[in-house]
């Protein structure tokens, strides 16, 4: 057998070679227990309505010691974090080692509601109800997955904090696990061994543009649509054009919502009208992703050979776009901001056009721009749909 020091080496090798880059997480490769009565977090899974304006610092966890008891050292490579809320070190400091076999009171067995010596991976979601910040979670998760040989449905995630019920929730257990749960809604004390603290999606390629390659981007996006059964859907000559309306998405939004949203169509008739007389064989439809169900989202993208949207979150969904077709990105603010999902897209063709000053009306009082058509039908004459 393996020490755990040839097993730690082994993993980081893995991911070194995979990715170019050290592993981004904190693994407990032996038990290790969760104590729920030692973490201060809301209860999490709430409706919107339910904790209207509860503070997010409400649902960021803290730990005290004996939150998280561990039968061997932690081995912690997740380098730094993006804001103090989602550093491994608030983690760190809610963890007590002891040996391996006083991690259960009484010598116990280490049972979670999966079993013994069941996988639990344990994270911390950011901006839970943000697609691109989700999918950047969900590229640490698969990074996990991959590296320590997880299956799909044979481990649990365990959130470890508090929000309230998110439209994003549902994905996670369509593309990775059927068993998750937040940590206050655990009943007992769980032992998972071996347990897993996934870093936040601030740690993930896809966060960091995808710029130590795109193999890893790629790599989850199959992954991904694999599970949601969209991997081989057919492309149809249709173009997509993303239409961005308010709504609440989280417990701090300001209600009444605003009639327009930031970054929305000024011109959407106008562009809908020529882009249909520019492409009479195709479909050319004006899509609200909020109105439909995770899969139809992916689903309307990935069969899609054009997609046009102002820069957003709703670019993440490029990476499920089919190879070679064409996403036309308006970016409004300075293009060093906005880089990442270009650096992500090497299998889809990817034209970002940048609004001059002379394009774009004032944001802060009409949170729309108009756009030239012309601009967006050039570049998707450029490519043209696939053959």
């Amino acid at each position: 057998m393996p020490s755990e020091e040839d097993r730690a080496a082994d993993v980081f090798q893995k991911l070194s070679a995979l990715h170019g880059a050290p592993p981004v997480e904190m693994s407990v490769a032996c038990p290790l227990r969760v104590v729920p009565s030692k973490i201060t977090v809301s209860t999490g899974g709430e409706s919107i309505a339910a904790v209207y304006q509860r503070a997010e610092e409400d649902e960021y966890p803290k730990h005290r010691k004996g939150a998280f008891v561990a039968g061997c050292t932690v081995t912690d490579s997740s380098n730094r974090a993006r804001k103090p809320v989602d550093a491994f070190s608030n983690v760190l400091n809610g963890m007590q080692v002891v040996g391996p076999g006083n991690v259960v009171p009484g010598g116990g067995e280490c049972t979670s509601v999966l079993g013994n010596d069941m996988p639990g991976v344990l994270m911390q979601r950011y901006e839970y109800a943000n697609l691109y910040h989700t999918m950047c979670d969900w590229a640490s998760l698969y990074e996990t997955m991959h590296t320590h040989g997880l299956e799909r449905d044979k481990f649990q995630i365990v959130w470890l904090d508090g929000h309230a019920a998110g439209a994003l929730d549902l994905p996670w257990g369509l593309i990775f696990t059927k068993h998750i749960t937040f940590v206050k809604h655990l009943t007992n004390e769980p032992c998972y061994n071996p347990a897993y603290f996934t870093a936040d999606g601030s740690k993930s390629d896809l966060y960091n543009g995808c710029q130590r390659g795109a193999a890893k981007g790629a790599g989850f996006a199959t992954f991904a649509l694999e599970q949601l059964g969209l991997l081989n859907a057919s492309v149809k000559r249709t173009i997509v054009v993303i239409d961005r309306k308010p709504y609440v998405s989280h417990p701090r939004l300001q209600t009444p919502l605003p009639a327009v949203t930031s970054r929305s169509w000024e011109n959407v008739n106008e562009i809908m009208l020529k882009l249909k007389a520019a492409f009479p064989l195709d479909e050319v439809k004006l899509v609200d992703l909020a109105s439909h169900t995770f899969v139809e989202q992916v689903e309307i993208i990935r069969s899609a050979w054009g997609v046009v949207g102002m820069h957003g979150a709703a670019m993440a969904f490029m990476l499920f776009m089919s190879p070679n077709s064409v996403l036309v990105e308006i970016s409004v603010k300075s293009p060093k901001m906005f880089n990442n999902f270009a650096f992500c897209a090497p299998w889809v063709h990817h034209t970002r056009i940048e609004l001059g000053s002379g394009s774009s009306r004032d944001h802060a009082k009409s949170k729309a721009y108009y756009v030239q058509p012309a601009t967006i039908i050039t570049a998707l004459q450029r490519w043209g749909p696939p053959s």
